[in-house]
């Protein structure tokens, strides 16, 4: 029941987060991707698996937070940025890298656990719907209640409010 309350109450703050300008990315190609929404919510596998967030702040850099369970539950939020040159244009969506950093606060063992973590993945915009899929790891290391390292991984796909995230080819339907 606290899951779906708490599912409720993080939509509910995404979707009233204002909608900011439409961001476009161009390639030599003559291929132009447009983003349009700015506040996605989804689901992640992986360590911890639950729900994610995220929102645009400029054209390559975001925050994410999320919430779920992996030997107890957790918490994290991160600053990322996105760069979209790292990897060759794609005629139908757009493939980023991400990197940043940020915190977790996990529930384990019946102990709190605190510390910072570095994030490394990937995102893959479809062209024709609001949906982002992602991939990424993150080394975080434990300072409280001791110094530990871990490493969490997620799977993920996040749907954006607002609009779709990618426009297409010359403003045209896809082909």
């Amino acid at each position: 029941m606290r899951r779906k309350v708490w599912f409720v109450v993080l939509a509910l703050v995404v979707s009233r987060l204002p909608a900011r300008a439409a961001l476009s990315y161009a390639y030599p190609n003559g291929v132009t991707l447009k983003r349009q929404g700015n506040a996605g919510i989804g689901f992640v596998l992986g360590s911890p698996m639950g729900l994610s967030g995220k929102y645009w702040l400029k054209e390559k850099q975001a925050v994410q937070a999320g919430f779920g369970y992996g030997h107890g539950p957790a918490v994290y939020g991160d600053m990322l940025w996105h760069w979209d040159e790292i990897f060759p244009p794609l005629n139908r969506g757009l493939l980023t890298a991400q990197a940043g950093f940020g915190g977790s606060l996990k529930y384990r063992n019946h102990q709190l656990e605190l510390g910072p973590r570095l994030v490394i993945g990937a995102d893959y915009w479809t062209a024709r719907y609001p949906i982002e899929f992602f991939v990424e790891l993150a080394p975080t290391l434990t300072l409280i209640p001791l110094f530990v390292t871990r490493l969490d991984g997620a799977l993920g796909v996040r749907f954006y409010f607002r609009g779709w995230p990618l426009g297409n080819k010359g403003g045209q339907g896809e082909q």
